[in-house]
């Protein structure tokens, strides 16, 4: 019913009486049909342009990271990024419009499949909340003007189960600073993919010399 009015060109205002909308109540699902429906959808100007940005996005997650600025250095840009890809959390950069570009293509370079919304001069006369993949958004804003955050989304990644020898290395290393059979068993199955029965059963293996290879 609202994206209907919404697509008659009437307005609809979504608020929150347990903070900004989005952030602590499922928002997303509205702001999500409406950005799908083709709906412009902005925030209200609230305590912070993380929270602002995060409440337009249409991204539900139960945890995500604010690292303020990218780093000025090429070299620095990228290995956030790739710190970014490892662990798969959607994370919002703040970038000033002289570095946008160069921010981006590192984007680009390192995390190609990614999901951007790019929220600019939020909150100003001039607001721009644009989305799309870190290529994308290179050549949109071939010439930026105003301040800008991302909201970068990394594309999910099956996790790949450990082999019995990336397993049993692991064990070792275990055993030599002092774990005992059960406390790495627990601590490394989540990790390995594996059951707890299974790296409790490779231990044994350490003993035949496997955990040298």
């Amino acid at each position: 019913r609202l994206i209907a009015a919404l697509s008659a060109g009437q307005d609809v205002a979504l608020i929150c009486d347990a903070g900004t909308p989005g952030l602590s109540d499922p928002g997303q699902d509205l702001v999500r049909a409406a950005r799908e429906a083709g709906v412009r959808v902005v925030p209200v100007a609230g305590p912070s342009t993380v929270a602002a940005l995060i409440s337009v996005a249409g991204v539900w997650g139960r945890t995500f990271r604010s690292i303020g600025f990218a780093p000025r250095k090429a070299g620095e840009r990228r290995t956030v990024f790739t710190r970014i890809a490892e662990l798969g959390e959607p994370t919002i950069v703040f970038e000033s419009p002289h570095r946008i570009g160069a921010t981006l293509a590192a984007l680009a370079e390192v995390l190609p499949e990614a999901r951007l919304v790019v929220g600019r001069e939020l909150t100003k006369l001039h607001e721009e909340i644009w989305e799309g993949s870190p290529a994308e958004a290179v050549e949109h804003f071939e010439s930026p003007r105003g301040e800008f955050a991302l909201f970068v989304v990394p594309p999910v990644v099956e996790a790949r189960a450990w082999s019995d020898a990336e397993v049993i290395e692991a064990l070792a290393k275990a055993r030599a600073s002092g774990q005992s059979r059960r406390d790495a068993a627990r601590a490394l199955a989540g990790k390995a993919g594996r059951s707890r029965r299974e790296v409790y059963g490779l231990w044994s293996e350490l003993d035949a010399g496997a955990g040298g290879h």
